[in-house]
């Protein structure tokens, strides 16, 4: 399939992958858009020239500022892991007010942590990335509703990469009884571009398996995840250091067994609800989602292979103030088609104010 708009080879946006997402220019009027290459299609000005006129859906969802009204149109057609973990897809409510797009820094948390053993305020100083895979929801459900695991995918508007940052010395002292509060509050990143689950066809795989689901759970698509690398890199003023990769396939539960979870009670999900896997963590050291892991809660520094010739390792235990995280996935199409990615999931700690 070829293109009047040049798109590199290699790009993150071929024609196999058109994302959604959110841009402006100078003018600042945020607006919503298609991803091509290194180029961006305004849907809102080909609304406004009636382009769409030949579709049957509101073409005014796309002269919105955001994409969850043309979301919701588009759809309207040693002790072990506890035994619940096995059962359902674990998971606990967040906020949406500090979900940020890549590019944003990191602010080094400060509140309640333990020292020698005694309730201090102070900055965190466990402070940690977690690789994440996340879902936005296009189409809800009414209070009180439910929605079949089997049609759940139809409900999802596509996916992106998610980086769940993690303070890890607060989250410990605030979990008990009810779970993280502060220590995950701070910051969450996600990359810039929402991929739909058209363009990840190709890439479907089994997750892991787990047997017998509860009949609600029960989903008749067995390749359910997708199997797409995701690749950590950190850099600071000495270089860029390697340190995961990821995949999507290390999970238990596809995002429609998580989604059919969350609302088995009747709990209403709105068009732009993100839902996201949790640390996406392999059988090896170097495959674990989260620092934390890595290190063993700090006992054991985790070495980042240095990128270019000359440059000497570094090894972390967690981050620290100036390091960049980030977050690349890219995929080969099928048959020599182009490449599916999602851009970059990138943030910079910065020391606290």
């Amino acid at each position: 399939m070829a293109s009047w708009i040049p798109i590199e080879d290699g790009s993150d946006f071929s024609l196999q992958n058109l994302p959604y997402g959110v841009f402006s220019t100078d003018d600042l009027d945020q607006r919503i858009g298609v991803a091509i290459g290194d180029y961006v299609l305004d849907l809102k000005a080909l609304a406004q020239e009636k382009v769409f006129a030949v579709i049957d859906f509101d073409s005014s969802t796309l002269e919105a500022p955001t994409i969850n009204a043309y979301c919701c149109d588009i759809f309207r057609p040693g002790m072990g892991l506890p035994p619940n973990f096995s059962s359902m897809p674990v998971a606990y409510h967040g906020r949406a007010s500090s979900v940020v797009i890549s590019g944003t820094p990191v602010r080094r948390p400060r509140d309640q942590i333990v020292l020698n053993g005694i309730p201090t305020e102070s900055l965190c100083q466990k402070l940690t990335f977690e690789v994440e895979f996340a879902a936005f929801i296009g189409r809800g459900n009414k209070m009180g509703s439910r929605i079949d695991v089997n049609d759940a995918e139809d409900h999802i508007f596509g996916v992106v990469l998610m980086n769940d940052w993690s303070a890890r010395d607060i989250q410990q002292w605030e979990s008990t009884p009810l779970g993280p509060f502060n220590g995950k509050n701070f910051r969450t990143t996600i990359s810039p571009w929402i991929v739909t689950l058209e363009a990840l066809e190709p890439f479907r795989t089994t997750p892991l398996t787990v047997d017998p689901q509860l009949p609600y759970l029960n989903q008749d698509e067995k390749e359910s995840v997708y199997d797409i690398p995701i690749r950590v890199s950190l850099e600071n003023d000495s270089g860029t250091y390697s340190v995961t990769e990821c995949n999507t396939k290390h999970v238990v539960f596809s995002f429609a067994q998580m989604l059919a979870h969350h609302i088995v009670g009747g709990c209403p999900m709105r068009p732009g609800d993100l839902i996201a896997t949790g640390t996406l963590s392999g059988p090896t050291r170097g495959e674990l989602g989260c620092l934390l892991e890595a290190t063993r809660n700090g006992i054991d520094p985790y070495e980042m292979e240095a990128q270019f010739p000359g440059k000497q390792n570094i090894s972390r235990a967690f981050l620290e103030d100036g390091d960049i995280i980030e977050f690349k996935a890219q995929v080969q199409g099928k048959s020599g088609l182009g490449h599916v990615g999602f851009g970059a999931c990138k943030g910079k700690i910065v020391a606290s104010a």
